[in-house]
């Protein structure tokens, strides 16, 4: 996956609207699992129980320029493992520590 995420979150520090990317099917959904933490993270993304209170999940929210420096250092990572590893094997390494966020949603319902 091509870090397109950092280029929105770049572009938005700039007052830019940066273009949407378009992926194939487990290149979107790896995005947009991405992005779900990266909003969480910047304090956009709430969550609320089942009597629609809010849920607090955990550490303050970092800015935008945190986010951007974090991008930078998982695209170190992935450039790291595909060396080591070959195309997938960033997310092979990963996934032993990461559940998506959409197996968590399945699961609390």
């Amino acid at each position: 996956m091509r870090l397109r995420l950092f280029k929105v979150y770049n572009a938005e520090l700039q007052g830019r609207t940066a273009t949407i990317p378009q992926f194939q099917t487990h290149e979107q959904q790896a995005y947009d699992d991405v992005k779900l933490m990266c909003e969480w993270r910047l304090g956009r993304e709430k969550r609320v129980d089942e009597n629609e209170r809010e849920i607090d999940l955990g550490p303050e929210p970092i800015t935008t320029e945190e986010i951007i420096a974090c991008l930078k250092r998982i695209k170190k990572s992935i450039e790291f493992w595909q060396k080591r590893g070959g195309r997938r094997a960033y997310f092979d390494f990963v996934s032993k520590y990461v559940e998506s966020p959409r197996e968590n949603a399945k699961q609390a319902k």
